[in-house]
């Protein structure tokens, strides 16, 4: 598909993120996480050495919520990787299945690690199909 095929996985990347950012709660980290194309890390909040108690259970707050954030990030994430493999049509899911990192990918249900297997025909040079990218288009 070459440059095309690059064009239509961007494109669907987008629907993606689209889809992502309207279906779950975290939307703004879903979103980062498909455009970077890695998991972010969140950034959890000092504490200083003379802070007062209100500070310290400020802090508790803080780096609870950032932990919640993460786990829910983890959870929706692995959640996306349905929605992805659920759109394969039977030749691309064939392929996807005979990649050599696929059974890793499967068992961790790694949305990411499955996009790089789908991205990898789309931006090849020689002609190939990328049915999924044309689905999400």
């Amino acid at each position: 598909m070459g440059r095309n095929g690059l064009d239509l996985y961007l494109k669907a990347l987008e629907k993606l993120q689209l889809y992502a950012s309207t279906t779950y709660k975290n939307r703004a980290d879903m979103r980062k996480c498909l455009k970077q194309e890695k998991i972010i890390t969140l950034t959890a909040p000092e504490l200083d050495d003379n802070t007062t108690v209100t500070q310290k259970e400020m802090w508790k707050i803080c780096a609870n919520n950032t932990i919640k954030r993460e786990e829910l990030l983890e959870a929706t994430m692995e959640g996306i990787y349905e929605v992805v493999m659920s759109i394969y049509d039977p030749v691309l899911k064939d392929q996807i299945c005979n990649h050599d990192g696929y059974e890793v990918i499967d068992n961790k249900q790694d949305t990411l690690g499955l996009l790089k297997i789908i991205k990898k025909p789309c931006t090849q040079t020689e002609r190939t199909t990328c049915t999924w990218v044309t689905i999400m288009s």
